[in-house]
């Protein structure tokens, strides 16, 4: 685990994008950000990782989050298996998933626009930032924002 910014934290990367797996940290209580798609007996599940960590450093996961459907930074495997570590979690997913991915069975939470959470009063922020995908999600926390694959200083967009 890498801290990269206050409470935000790189579990690990995985497959051949190397797609980060992000835990962000406000006191005792913890969201998960991506649900990359790993090979078993090449790599640790990332939310095997996030288990150990969470319980080495008494946190409770309270959301489950992803910036976007893509393959890459969702996978229907690895977000089950978040679900079974972690089962009291919300998922909180823009609601273009619902159309795209095989969403969880519990604890599922939709949102338009904007939605605004909270890690121990810590606002964590979920705007819905169409750019890359349909379902592009920007995650602002503590003075950093996780946009997925966006890239700055393009014209390219989803809708081109």
């Amino acid at each position: 685990m890498k801290q990269w910014a206050d409470g935000v934290f790189l579990l690990g990367t995985f497959e051949f994008f190397q797609t980060g797996c992000w835990m962000l940290v406000h006191g005792k209580e913890a969201a998960i950000v991506e649900f990359p798609p790993y090979t078993p007996g090449f790599n640790e599940s990332p939310a095997t990782i996030a288990k150990k960590v969470v319980d080495e450093l008494g946190l409770t996961v309270k959301y489950l989050l992803c910036t976007h459907t893509h393959h890459d930074h969702y996978s229907s495997r690895t977000m089950r298996e978040f679900q079974t570590m972690f089962p009291d979690a919300e998922f909180h997913l823009q609601s273009g998933f619902k159309n795209e991915v095989r969403l969880p069975n519990t604890n599922v939470y939709l949102f338009e626009e904007q939605q605004v959470l909270y890690l121990e009063q810590e606002p964590l922020i979920l705007e819905h930032a169409p750019k890359h995908s349909m379902t592009d999600t920007m995650i602002i926390f503590t003075g950093s924002v996780c946009t997925g694959d966006w890239e700055l200083n393009t014209l390219i967009s989803c809708h081109d």
